[in-house]
């Protein structure tokens, strides 16, 4: 518990002076999160590594497609390299149906199961967990309704799992909301009362108030890039901070002692970048685009070592599973090579691609080529562009 509560309180204490926004990046990889152990250590910088629970997620909930690991097995992973204790591992978004072995469940198996899910990260030493009880709120046309219902579960996992910390004599940090479906959409001023009668709920039962608000403030990722109307209105770092919603959020938050927490960052600008960070935004996930850099760095390096029969191989593989589809644009005019780019990531630890993967590195051997140094690379700049924008906003790039 100690080394946790160090961790949350230098994390809180950077927060609460002003460093600039916190990026918090999915492990889409073994090569990413490698990554993000790398820079961590040369910048002397903290990362919340948030994983999803399609990317990583308990054995019995079948782990997840990052790397093959499980929660347990990821954990160790991040620990065992991170020396320093600079890195926090964060669940991002859990809930009920997060994970899609939970579709078909009625409402309370659905809950039981997040809730299972959720005491093994709290077991496996995971720092922050974001409770997002949003999923299959469509079907309920009132928008206060979908809100309450929202509200009810989110105190019933908040209370659940400070009941569990405690038995584990752990203390880890909250993160609520949603930027997602139905609830995630709602403007401002639907959204701040049922966040302060959380707050309330949280005194009146002596529960842990949250450290994180997810707030949507209109990103959002389609295909390789972010179709987000801050993306697309804004026009340079002034417009950015001058955007009404966004500024309605950093106001609330401030109010109300939460760190913002905005989603869906990946492919921003760097003026959007900046101008996050220098509004008052505490700290941004980024997962897919490194995924994606990863992947366009993959076939890239194929096409050097002129084995165009994997990049054919792995184009085949990546349709026939059809894990983009939920990223295209309606009217699509993504390629099957786009396509590919996209969804790649997805099938790093399948065994078809770990033949390809193979194959690539025997055809790597006598060039002298360090395929993996190489996609470490390729992610690491992505990281760093993230880095540098959120540290220019506070003058220290």
């Amino acid at each position: 518990m100690n080394e946790q509560i160090h961790r949350l309180d230098a994390l809180r204490s950077r927060l609460n002076h002003g460093g600039g926004a916190l990026l918090c990046p999915g492990p889409m990889s073994r090569n990413c999160v490698d990554a993000i152990l790398e820079i961590g250590r040369a910048r002397q910088i903290p990362f919340v590594i948030i994983a999803s629970r399609q990317q990583i997620d308990s054995r019995e909930m079948g782990g997840g497609y990052a790397n093959g690991w499980d929660t347990r097995s990821f954990a160790s992973y991040v620990r065992e390299r991170d020396a320093d204790g600079g890195l926090l591992l964060a669940r991002d978004h859990g809930g009920p149906w997060q994970n899609e072995r939970e579709s078909g469940l009625d409402a309370d198996a659905a809950m039981a199961s997040a809730l299972d899910s959720y005491r093994t990260d709290l077991e496996a030493g995971f720092d922050l967990i974001h409770l997002d009880p949003g999923k299959n709120l469509e079907g309920i046309p009132d928008p206060e309704e979908r809100v309450a219902l929202f509200l009810e579960r989110t105190k019933t996992l908040l209370a659940a799992l400070h009941d569990h910390s405690r038995s584990l004599g752990i203390a880890p940090g909250f993160e609520v909301g949603t930027d997602m479906g139905p609830v995630g959409e709602m403007a401002p001023s639907t959204w701040v009362p049922w966040v302060e009668r959380l707050l309330d709920f949280c005194r009146e039962e002596g529960l842990p108030r949250p450290d994180f608000l997810v707030t949507p403030v209109e990103t959002r990722v389609m295909e390789t890039r972010n179709v987000g109307k801050l993306e697309v209105k804004c026009i340079d770092q002034t417009s950015v901070q001058q955007h009404q919603g966004l500024r309605e959020w950093v106001a609330f938050c401030r109010r109300h002692g939460l760190f913002m927490k905005v989603h869906n960052a990946d492919y921003s600008a760097q003026h959007v970048l900046t101008g996050l960070s220098a509004a008052g935004v505490h700290a941004v996930n980024v997962a897919p685009e490194f995924g994606v850099v990863e992947t366009r760095a993959f076939l890239g390096l194929l096409h050097e070592v002129n084995r165009l029969d994997l990049r054919d191989r792995l184009v085949d593989l990546a349709l026939e599973r059809g894990q983009f589809k939920k990223w295209l644009l309606p009217n699509s005019r993504a390629t099957d090579f786009d396509r590919t780019v996209i969804s790649g990531h997805y099938l790093f630890a399948t065994e078809p691609f770990r033949e390809i993967r193979a194959e690539a590195l025997r055809a790597c051997a006598p060039r002298g080529i360090d395929m993996d140094r190489m996609l470490r690379e390729a992610v690491r700049q992505s990281v760093l562009r993230y880095v540098i924008a959120f540290q220019a906003a506070v003058g220290r790039a």
